[in-house]
């Protein structure tokens, strides 16, 4: 059976130094060693462009006023034409949602539970929009803040997954799990 390629975009807040953005970073090389097509989309720049430059990661960061930023994600998102859409923590979510309604794409929504002080809380029409939602902590599991219209919780090895049906989870995890090399290697390298 041939192995499906993907493209996958993975929207950040920033790329700043932080664990998170690293992270992306590892999980997005991870993935192009695979043969996927992933991206990221950052709503700020920072240092980690630098890194993404020199890795051939493909980074668009937004830049400009609010209305100018939508107007470049939508774009962005359009021409990516993504099959998943990667939200990393809530402070990227409302852009994740632009492009799912633009390209009906699923919607992952990791939370790395690293607010320091940026509390945003998504509204209840992005928890409508999300597919998954995978926590990086057992207290996020357990939350109420984690799950409050998507009621079923199915495990995806470290952390969880919540969603509105639990085949929908695992067709979408799968979908976006190359393997579990690829997660590890993410994971623990760099």
């Amino acid at each position: 059976m041939a192995k499906t390629k993907l493209r996958i975009v993975h929207t950040v807040s920033s790329l700043e130094g932080g664990g998170m953005e690293h992270f992306v970073l590892r999980l997005v090389e991870a993935q192009r060693r695979h043969g996927h097509d992933a991206s990221i989309l950052a709503l700020r720049g920072g240092p980690l462009d630098d890194l993404a430059r020199q890795r051939a990661l493909p980074a668009t960061v937004l830049s400009g006023k609010k209305l100018e930023r939508i107007a470049r994600a939508a774009l962005g998102f359009a021409a990516a034409r993504p099959d998943i859409v990667h939200a990393h923590n809530p402070t990227s979510l409302h852009y994740a949602v632009i492009g799912k309604l633009l390209t009906r794409a699923p919607l992952v929504f990791t939370d790395h539970a690293q607010t320091r002080g940026i509390i945003r809380v998504p509204t209840r029409f992005e928890w409508r929009q999300t597919d998954v939602v995978v926590g990086c902590s057992g207290w996020r599991a357990s939350s109420r803040w984690a799950r409050p219209t998507l009621p079923q919780r199915a495990s995806t090895g470290p952390g969880f997954a919540t969603t509105r049906s639990a085949r929908r989870c695992r067709r979408t995890l799968a979908r976006i799990r190359p393997g579990p090399r690829c997660w590890r290697s993410a994971a623990s390298s760099g």
